[in-house]
């Protein structure tokens, strides 16, 4: 069984799997103009990067076979196995990739991904992808390509507890039609030991298109999701983040919101609950270029530490080059107020309760945005699992 360590080689040592002779030609001149993923990398400096890439991991080997039917398309260890009605998944060489990313994680996984999944399906589509990783010690690398109808939903989850020690190198190209409306919903519940994730994505939106991108990552292990995320005329983008941390995780996303279009609007909300001795990151550019004028751009951050070694990286920025536009950003960071504790205990409420009470709140507002109450309620039962404890 061949293995692979990835910190410390170049990319032309890495036994690169891309078969499109362009697209491995541009990935290989960004990654040797960014250099390897590694601590230098600023975006990069507070997740374990190098301890990820510094591990040896075999190479998952598997190829495609048929596609069943079910009620999800379930990717297993970067296989697709089943596929529901309605849904076309089909497995190819990859023919694209951004030349502007700011991440060379995006390109590495290019590099390394032997197959791009490719869906399509109808408008007003809803459908779920739960991705399952079984192979512990093992690098797992694929892409997914999409191009939605309008009024498409799709519905992320993972699976990585059958892993201890593998890596999971993913990520979306996502490409909005004019006008089209897609929502996005992306959930990641994991434990120590689990296998460590990290997913770069993709996505355009073009003129007069909207999108809604809400992430939950819930739990302890080695997270890190990066957005490169492009608004053009007219486009509006909603994105939402709760990430609630435990033990000694790690877990975060970093975004860059790119405003090119004339009158483009973004609003971003990420929220954080952070216990034991989690870390939690939350790295967000809104750039907004020349082309951006009449731009709407804001940005909040928010966190609650439930321990003294609980620990919050939040860095909100705007990088603007343009008069013309309305944009805010801001963070905070602290504990659970206590004169709200001590409110809810004088109605008679024990001070775990009230604390229980405080911290599902300040989470509500993510989950309630969700337009579908039974996916609201299955994010829910997600978080109380995590978060209930005597920490709290």
């Amino acid at each position: 069984m061949k293995t692979l360590v990835l910190h410390g080689a170049k990319p032309t040592d890495i036994k690169l799997e891309c078969a499109d002779a362009t697209v491995r030609q541009v990935a290989l001149e960004r990654l040797e103009t960014l250099g390897m993923p590694n601590k230098k990398c600023e975006h990069l400096r507070y997740f374990p990067i190098e301890a990820v890439l510094m591990r040896e991991y075999r190479l998952h080997a598997d190829r495609q076979g048929e596609i069943e039917r079910g009620e999800a398309v379930v990717i297993e260890n970067g296989i697709v196995t089943h596929a529901p009605e309605g849904v076309q998944v089909s497995t190819q060489v990859c023919d694209f990739v951004d030349p502007k990313h700011y991440d060379p994680l995006y390109y590495l996984n290019h590099l390394v991904a032997a197959q791009t999944i490719r869906l399509r399906c109808e408008s007003g589509c809803r459908f779920e992808v739960i991705h399952r990783i079984t192979r512990p010690e093992t690098l797992v690398a694929y892409r997914l390509q999409m191009r939605p109808e309008d009024g498409v939903r799709c519905v992320e989850t993972f699976d990585t507890k059958e892993a201890p020690n593998a890596l999971v190198m993913a990520g979306w190209d996502i490409d909005l039609h004019p006008g089209h409306r897609f929502e996005w919903v992306r959930t990641h519940n994991a434990e120590e030991g689990d296998a460590a994730l990290i997913a770069s994505h993709r996505m355009r939106l073009e003129k007069e298109s909207g999108a809604a991108l809400t992430t939950f990552d819930f739990g302890g292990g080695e997270t890190l999701n990066l957005y490169k995320l492009d608004l053009m005329e007219a486009s509006h983008l909603q994105a939402r983040h709760l990430l609630c941390g435990t033990g000694r995780s790690q877990r975060g996303n970093v975004t860059r919101i790119v405003h090119e279009g004339h009158g483009a609007r973004s609003d971003q909300l990420a929220k954080h609950i952070l216990k034991e001795r989690a870390r939690g990151i939350f790295d967000g550019l809104v750039l907004v270029e020349q082309s951006g004028a009449g731009t709407a751009a804001h940005q909040n951050a928010h966190a609650i530490l439930l321990n003294d070694g609980a620990y919050m990286i939040s860095k909100p920025q705007l990088e603007i080059y343009i008069d013309d536009l309305e944009a805010s950003h801001g963070s905070t960071t602290g504990q659970l107020d206590p004169e709200q504790i001590f409110y809810l205990r004088s109605r008679g409420i024990s001070e775990k309760e009230a604390r229980k009470m405080l911290v599902r709140a300040f989470a509500e507002e993510v989950i309630e945005s969700l337009q579908d109450e039974n996916l609201q309620a299955r994010v829910t039962e997600m978080f109380d699992h995590v978060y209930q404890g005597e920490s709290l």
